[in-house]
């Protein structure tokens, strides 16, 4: 067998805007779904929320994350990581007003990266990162959320 043979085939990334963050989705064909998410410096993340089935972890790539965990918050850099498990209220923002905030993000089990396609706007359209995050896309953010395990805690 030839080491060629050997390696799965690459799936194509898909990169969205979702509320004014650059995801890129890196299709797996494990039970876990891997993107990055690149954050504009001193924007907030989603709203405080939990998951009820999802577990979800962060790895830092570059930049400040400012993470809320139930009532504590925490910041992470460059390699540093964060684990969620499930029914944990969390939120992040980017904690820099000037370099913005590079992270990985692993979702298990799979099924968040479909959230991601329905809500998001293909980083190709015009002014897609404003309009990721304007009334109609919100709107639908909370009208579908509980559908992908997204439970707001406000």
């Amino acid at each position: 067998m030839s080491s060629a043979a050997a390696l799965p085939r690459q799936l194509p990334t898909e990169t969205r805007y979702v509320m004014g963050h650059l995801i890129t989705r890196y299709p797996s064909t494990g039970n876990f779904d891997l993107m990055m998410i690149q954050t504009p410096p001193g924007q907030d993340g989603p709203p405080p929320h939990f998951h009820q089935d999802f577990s979800e972890s962060f790895v830092v790539v570059s930049g400040i994350a400012e993470f809320l965990v139930e009532d504590q918050r925490m910041k992470r850099r460059a390699g540093e990581h964060l684990d969620v498990p499930p029914r944990t209220v969390h939120a992040f923002r980017n904690a820099s007003a000037v370099e913005p905030l590079v992270m990985f993000n692993v979702y298990s089990p799979k099924g968040f990266g479909e959230f991601v396609e329905q809500i998001g706007i293909l980083a190709s359209e015009p002014h897609a990162d404003r309009e990721s995050a304007c009334g109609e896309r919100m709107r639908r953010f909370l009208a579908t959320a509980a559908e992908y395990d997204i439970f707001l805690a406000i």
